[in-house]
């Protein structure tokens, strides 16, 4: 009475840590059902004693393990093969004895119902034969238990088993059996085939974050994730390398030349004078570059685009000749300004006639004039390099030549950008 007692005992205090234990799990469980892996090992160390009257006179309190391979045919069902041994101290009169069986069986894994994907919950029953001193005998057995996971593939618990045995004297014993159960393989899985994380909930994308701290549960922290929302990964949707949370533009990638002011933006040219609005002392007006800051990009005596430097007053020269007057020194000297402060490579200067005299005397006055202005900007700073001239005489007429306005208009000089600004 006494070796049942002590054996039920240990049983009841291993029920009662398991009992909070499972609770604790199904709190931290998400409903969802759970799936296993396929395949999985079981291993049993315990108490025994026997619990039907006879036999519990004769033998004392021993111990046995035992092993079993399973195979999980469903999430609730797996089939087990294996075996078990165990050796029962002598008491009163008789010797110790010893008993070696092989059995199978199924497993029920009633955790999967309770949905536990950190535990396995399982009740199993073998049918068995084996040796028992020089006595052959036939058993079945059933058995309640649940392994906790400690690390991925590597579960243990308590569990409790009851068996019988045939008797050839019909004095068929009793046996009862508590101890740990270790559990190899066989994980348990969330629904989807995933398989849980250490200690509590799945990690749906195995990003590493548990689901109940990670706020993007299905999809992957990855390389970059974001360091204010565990489990998510930095989103950069222009791919500019600015996390969309501080992204000012998020679908326009900030670029070679982002704004200052605005993170993850690019630079922008509202009024396309070249000058960017960053920097641009009028960004709505279109003007031109400026080494001075107060004026930079804004309206003048030039405009400058991607394509030219637009003069907005004309070049004057004296009647028919190549001398500049130097009423046009400020508008040169806005072009020299406007090259210089944008880095402008290269432009083009020509000069045009109206349809007036001869043509080849118009063509040789336009060259004239037009190397005239390419030695003035050089003079004043610009490299030699940077500036080519070119005369077109009466061939490009801006206006029609039949009125004296029209004729005027065709007495110009054009500045085009032929290497782009630096910008």
């Amino acid at each position: 009475v006494m070796q049942r007692s002590t054996v039920g005992a240990a049983l009841a205090w291993m029920l009662v840590i398991a009992g909070p234990s499972v609770a604790s799990a199904q709190q931290a469980e998400p409903a969802a059902p759970a799936s296993r892996a396929m395949f999985g090992v079981s291993v049993e160390g315990f108490l025994a004693a026997l619990a039907d009257p006879y036999n519990d006179a004769l033998f004392g309190v021993g111990g046995g393990a035992a092993l079993d391979a399973e195979l999980n045919v469903h999430p609730l069902v797996g089939l087990q093969v294996g075996g078990s041994a165990l050796a029962l101290g002598r008491d009163q009169s008789s010797a110790s004895t010893s008993w070696y069986a092989a059995r199978a069986g199924v497993r029920l894994h009633w955790g999967v119902l309770a949905g536990l994907t950190s535990a396995d919950g399982w009740l199993d029953a073998h049918a068995s034969y084996g040796q028992s001193g020089a006595v052959a005998r036939g058993g079945f057995d059933v058995g309640l238990g649940c392994a906790f996971t400690v690390v991925r593939g590597f579960r243990v618990g308590p569990f409790v088993r009851l068996g019988w045995g045939s008797d050839p004297n019909s004095e068929n014993p009793v046996l009862l059996e508590g101890g740990l159960t270790i559990g190899l393989l066989g994980e348990p899985r969330s629904d989807d085939g995933v398989e849980s994380a250490p200690g509590g909930e799945h990690d749906q994308d195995g990003d590493g974050v548990r689901d109940g701290d990670d706020e993007c549960p299905v999809v992957p922290a990855g390389a970059r994730p974001d360091a204010a929302r565990p489990g998510c990964p930095l989103l950069d949707s222009d791919g500019d390398g600015v996390a969309d949370r501080a992204d000012e533009c998020p679908t326009a990638p900030a670029g070679a030349r982002p704004d200052p002011r605005r993170a993850g933006c690019p630079d922008g040219d509202r009024d396309a004078d070249t000058v960017w609005d960053s920097i641009d002392a009028c960004p709505d007006q279109p003007g031109a570059p400026s080494r001075d800051a107060a004026r930079n990009g804004c309206p003048g005596l030039v405009r400058v685009s991607r394509e030219s430097i637009q003069i907005l007053q004309p070049v004057f020269f004296a009647t028919a000749r190549d001398i500049i007057l130097e009423s046009s020194y400020p508008v040169l000297a806005a072009v020299a300004d406007a090259m210089q402060a944008s880095g402008i490579a290269h432009i083009r200067v020509e000069g045009h006639t109206d349809s007036s005299g001869d043509d080849a005397t118009n063509l040789e006055l336009s060259r004239r004039r037009a190397e005239s202005v390419r030695r003035w900007l050089i003079e004043h700073g610009i490299d030699e390099s940077s500036v080519t001239a070119a005369g077109m005489g009466e061939t490009v007429p801006f206006e029609s030549n039949d009125t004296e306005l029209g004729r005027a208009a065709n007495r110009r000089v054009e500045f085009h950008i032929e290497q782009g600004a630096s910008r």
